[in-house]
């Protein structure tokens, strides 16, 4: 349960920020809930594409290894 609030936590801390981002570029643009909603889902997407980078970038454990198994 921890590991699904800190990822929930964490995609909602990205889409604060680039809605922040977004305010900061584009000010005079109103904020909607359809644009909030964008803000979370990319979030999201840069969420899975930032956890699949990360898990091909860590090696596959050798076949003899047994501190992999444990």
């Amino acid at each position: 349960m921890k590991d699904l609030t800190l990822s929930v936590v964490g995609v909602l801390v990205l889409a604060l920020a680039l809605g922040l981002a977004f305010r900061w570029l584009y000010p005079l643009v109103d904020m909607s809930s359809e644009l909030a909603a964008l803000f979370v889902f990319v979030a999201i997407v840069l969420r899975l594409l930032l956890a699949r980078l990360w898990a091909l970038r860590r090696k596959p454990p050798a076949p003899g290894d047994v501190k992999a198994s444990q």
